[in-house]
């Protein structure tokens, strides 16, 4: 799920399930489609002038990070995403968030933002699964159009030793197994599209997909200013072996 953003940009049609093994995300999803208004409120509550200063940003922090799972600790993560520095969601080795203070001048505090998601959601049937991706695709139904948007191989093709999820980094053998689920899904009939950097590891990975295209892509999230702006982003696009299973089903049929 990410970002959600390409669950936001998906055309509108029902059956959408979405899994994150992020349970910030998850739960924020959660409750900003199932108990927006009591989200929204708690939300407008930390967006206040006061609480627009590096101190008490650093001390909701640690709020967040020893606070129970919940409808105050999602709406603190909008808050530390809205008040950190450029948007970033990271988390240290042991699983803290730890982005440092934004000096922004007026966050924008997304109510409107939260509640036109909260009614995509209700009326796109969207589940949210909190799952590792191979769990959530062990039952896709058929024919389905499934999107992997994994955390990225760096440029240079290797994983980082800790990544952006409380779970712990998204490793190069993860890399791998994702490629080859995206495989066996064509196979048995489904659309996957996966992104990644694109890097000569990122294109190994993804070698059994059908195309492979290349996207010059704006980033603005990067810690330095030489990091934001164009980066090469990778798409597999794998198609379904339709052909290969028509074959099959017109084989297996009784001859008169």
């Amino acid at each position: 799920m990410g970002s959600g953003g390409l669950l936001l940009s998906a055309p509108h049609c029902r059956g959408y399930v979405v899994s994150d093994v992020n349970p910030d995300v998850v739960d924020l999803l959660r409750f900003t489609r199932d108990n927006c208004a009591e989200l929204t409120q708690a939300v407008e509550r930390l967006f206040k002038a006061d609480n627009n200063e590096p101190s008490t940003y650093l001390a909701l922090r640690s709020e967040f990070n020893a606070a129970p799972r919940g409808l105050y600790k999602s709406a603190l993560f909008v808050y530390l995403n809205r008040h950190g520095f450029n948007g970033l969601v990271r988390y240290n080795a042991a699983g803290a968030l730890n982005v440092g203070f934004g000096k922004r001048v007026r966050p924008h505090c997304p109510t409107a933002e939260l509640v036109a998601t909260s009614r995509l959601l209700q009326r796109r049937q969207v589940e949210i699964a909190e799952c590792d991706f191979e769990q959530a695709l062990a039952d896709v139904r058929n024919r389905s159009v499934v999107l992997l948007d994994s955390p990225y191989l760096p440029a240079n093709g290797k994983a980082k030793t800790s990544g952006i999820y409380r779970c712990g980094a998204f490793t190069e053998a993860q890399q791998e197994r994702l490629g080859l689920v995206a495989a066996a899904l064509a196979r048995d009939g489904h659309y996957v599209i996966a992104f990644n950097y694109s890097s000569p590891k990122a294109r190994a990975i993804h070698s059994g997909a059908s195309e492979l295209h290349e996207l010059s892509v704006g980033t603005r999230i990067s810690r330095t200013a030489a990091g934001r702006g164009k980066v090469a982003e990778l798409v597999a696009v794998y198609r379904p072996a339709i052909k290969v299973r028509a074959a099959e089903k017109q084989a297996a049929r009784p001859r008169s």
